[in-house]
């Protein structure tokens, strides 16, 4: 199975579909069950017929975290338009961007700010699927024994998964709006529904325990019929990642060392286990990325749409559906370059990049447009950052750079398909003959204003329509867990573990040595792509953090809300007050602009973001929250 969405699992789904009734409707409040359901007997009467029902919990986490702002079936809001990695020009971020955002449960507006009373949904979507994936989780492990035909194999298999989604719903619950009451059984018609809320550590505290049965009773690997369903190496990285928040400033204040060491001892779990006992993952040799030919503007490389030496890199999130990196993922094998799915937000196709949706006479578009500030993010072949590195040249800033960048930003002068045709990518405001960049209007319209263009997940030649010559429809893989995370956490918490004051510190889980330690846990996911060792001038306690955060940018940007959730838990919103995008504009001097363009970094002001403390939790439905006054609204709300 391919996350139970491909071919091999669509005849799971009629009956899927038919328990959603099943499930509490609109959140944990609710949970009432529907007379004209599918008989429950039937549901739970068959081993057969309760994995389908558990199967929709799967459909519940998905889509809990495939939108955060759902005030359209299509959307087209991404998180990395709410970190510093992409900017949007749509006027329904508008609000999000003031960081005004009870303003969502206003139901005198619409989604785009309008007054008719038609209301809004946004900061509703993943926490109704998330307790709806909760219930459907529980009311699994309560019918467990219900089959008379289940075998013990296919009990710790339901369990497995089970657990596995319970702990994952709260997760994406918890990383959004904190604390939660943790059910463990689904709620009795007859409970009193007012739950006074648990700590952001008490809930944390709860997914481990869930991910800790998780591991006990899924398969170390899956037959071929079932692959990517979760597995004991899945456990092991959703487990690392809540004890690394649960260690980080905004959920732990006094920065209570002991949190960052027991991140650090499960981060080491996580890599062992992978490297000794998973018999299919590990963590992806693309060394040969760095030997791309782009040490000028001639090289071959330079405009080259996907670079020969970058593929393996780049097979982690195309054309390769079981990458050893990719440890459980979203994954879609007929998503349209535009429009009709939710996951159109990760993939889009040049038509839509210049503006060719029309809303209220106001043009918009999909995809991620990446900011000047995360482009700068991006380290030098030499391993320094652009500023630190006395070879880099501003007016030619996309040479010899971190092999990383040329798989996941595309920037002026590049060769993409676009259907059966290569077009030179013109992202500049002025051309050599006073012409406005195709792509490229102004600033404040179509897109892409901020001067770049996502290539990460952007297939090339991906189309409107079939008749462009190119691909209508693409495969396409949003990683959840990769491998490189055990690696990233770990360096993270180690160094932090030791009060930031040991950069080669260590922390093991079990008897044995620890596997790494903070440089060398840095370096392995450096030297993957080719990129050397941490520099020296970084091997310092002053420098290095911010070095194993901008690690850790770059590896995950783009991919399902890293940079943004990491962003919220370092308790670094302030910083995202400025965003830049890049003018480029023709001169013939090439002397002075190599390119024969003038690159000027400018403020986006419309897209300047406004956060306080409020901010790092998101407001919870005021309705829910004055239908129990137990549950409490998050400060500041």
């Amino acid at each position: 199975m391919k996350n139970i969405t491909t071919k091999t699992m669509k005849k799971y789904f009629t009956l899927a579909i038919a328990v959603l009734a099943l499930v509490s409707c609109e959140s944990y409040l609710d949970q009432r069950e529907a007379s004209d359901a599918i008989d429950e007997a039937e549901v739970f009467g068959s081993y057969y017929n309760m994995r389908r029902y558990l199967e929709v919990g799967y459909t519940k986490l998905f889509n809990c975290d495939a939108t955060e702002m759902m005030g359209t079936g299509k959307n087209h809001t991404h998180l990395s338009h709410f970190s510093d990695e992409a900017s949007t020009n749509r006027d329904r971020i508008a609000p999000f961007k003031s960081g005004n955002w009870a303003n969502f449960f206003d139901a005198s507006y619409d989604d785009l700010g309008n007054s008719n009373g038609s209301g809004w949904v946004e900061f509703t979507g993943p926490y109704i699927m998330g307790w709806q994936g909760i219930r459907i989780a529980n009311r699994t492990i309560k019918e467990i024994n219900t089959p008379e035909d289940i075998t013990e194999e296919q009990k710790d298999q339901l369990l497995g998964q089970a657990y596995f989604i319970r702990a994952m719903c709260y997760f994406q619950i918890l990383e959004r709006w904190g604390g939660m009451p943790y059910f463990t059984e689904p709620l009795d018609i007859n409970d009193y529904l007012g739950k006074t809320r648990d700590s952001f550590q008490e809930t944390a505290a709860n997914i481990v325990k869930d991910c800790d049965l998780a591991f006990e009773h899924l398969p170390l690997e899956w037959d071929a019929d079932n692959t990517g369903r979760p597995v004991k190496s899945v456990a092991l990285a959703l487990k690392s990642r809540i004890l690394l928040y649960a260690a980080s400033e905004t959920y732990n204040p006094d920065n209570d060392l002991t949190k960052w060491e027991d991140a650090a001892k499960a981060a080491d779990a996580y890599i062992k286990f992978v490297e000794n006992v998973d018999p299919y993952h590990e963590l992806k040799d693309a060394s040969d990325a760095i030997n791309a030919k782009v040490s000028s503007i001639d090289d071959e490389d330079y405009a080259a749409s996907e670079p020969a030496s970058i593929s393996e890199y780049r097979n982690i999130f195309l054309y390769n559906t079981r990458s050893p990196e990719v440890l459980f993922s979203v994954y879609r094998e007929n998503v349209r370059a535009s429009g009709g799915t939710t996951w159109k937000r990760y993939t889009t196709n040049l038509a839509y990049y210049v503006g060719k949706i029309y809303l209220n006479s106001v043009t918009y578009t999909t995809g991620i447009v990446p900011n000047q500030n995360f482009v700068e993010l991006y380290e030098t072949k030499n391993g320094l950052a652009p500023e630190d590195d006395p070879t880099y040249n501003s007016q030619n800033p996309y040479i010899n750079r971190d092999p990383r960048f040329y798989n996941s930003i595309i920037y002026n002068g590049v060769s993409w398909p676009a259907g059966s045709t290569e077009n030179t990518v013109e992202l500049y405001n002025v051309g050599e003959n006073g012409s406005a960049g195709a792509e490229r209007v102004s600033s404040t319209t179509a897109y892409p204003h901020t001067g770049y263009m996502m290539r990460k997940y952007w297939t090339p030649g991906a189309t409107t329509s079939a008749s462009d010559g190119g691909p209508r429809y693409v495969e396409l893989i949003i990683p959840y867990f990769r491998v490189a995370e055990a690696y990233l956490n770990y360096a993270e918490a180690a160094f932090e573990a030791s009060g930031r004051s040991n950069i080669n510190a260590s922390y093991s889980s079990d008897d044995a040595a620890a596997a790494y330690n903070v440089i060398s846990a840095l370096n392995k996911v450096r030297n993957r792509v080719g990129m050397p060792n941490l520099h020296s001038n970084y091997q310092n306690t002053t420098d290095l953090m911010e070095r194993i955060r901008n690690e850790r940018s770059i590896e995950f940007c783009f991919e399902n809300g890293h940079r943004w959730f990491d962003m919220l838990r370092w308790h670094e919103l302030e910083n995202m007050t400025k965003v830049y995008g890049v003018n480029i504009e023709w001169n013939s001097d090439t002397n002075t602009y190599p390119t024969g363009y003038k690159f000027e970094n400018y403020e986006i002001e419309t897209l300047e973001k406004t956060f306080t403390d409020r901010n790092y939790s998101y407001p919870i439905n005021p309705d829910e929250v004055n239908q129990y006054p137990e549950f409490e609204q998050n400060e500041g709300w």
